[in-house]
């Protein structure tokens, strides 16, 4: 029985046991498909090309900045060198089970995340289907929450750096 799980330090004002504060979970939202592909745009439609070589960065930043709700990627593995804003118009991104790649400059960028979600918002922002393996590493966070909105994850695969941060 595991009473509660903690991955950082916890901390108290008093000499009492320090625990989290055991905030209660939503429950999942009903997130269903869109079907209206006017909504959708593809990194790739901005020239990312996702070999793990070329640089992807401005192609992928671009696409999260075009003020489509929806991004998503063909597979492949998208070199990334530094952070990309994921805007608060941005309500879904689908990695297909793309891969990613983190330039060293990013990887050496303690605490940074390759992805920052940017922008408050009443807007769920869903992210799913992502694998980021071993050339995704370092002492960074695939996505780092820099405003106050509620996000939902699924199927979301990590093995070399750490998944989430808010900050």
């Amino acid at each position: 029985y595991i009473k509660e799980h903690c991955n950082k330090a916890t901390y108290t004002l008093f000499d009492d046991e320090a625990h989290t504060l055991n905030l209660k979970v939503k429950p999942v939202p009903e997130i269903l498909p869109e079907n209206d592909f006017s909504k959708w745009v593809c990194v790739n439609d901005f020239g990312a090309v996702g070999d793990g070589v070329t640089d992807d960065t401005e192609a992928i930043a671009k696409a999260f900045a075009s003020g489509k709700p929806i991004v998503w990627f063909n597979q492949g593995n998208y070199l990334i060198t530094k952070p990309i804003d994921i805007p608060a118009t941005v309500e879904r991104v689908h990695f297909m089970y793309c891969n990613l790649t983190v330039g060293e400059e990013l990887r050496n960028s303690e605490g940074e995340g390759v992805f920052r979600i940017v922008g408050d918002t009443d807007k769920l922002l869903f992210i799913e289907d992502l694998f980021a393996w071993n050339e995704c590493q370092g002492f960074i966070h695939v996505f780092r929450q820099d405003c106050s909105r509620n996000l939902y994850m699924r199927d979301m695969h990590t093995q070399a750096c750490a998944l989430y941060e808010t900050t």
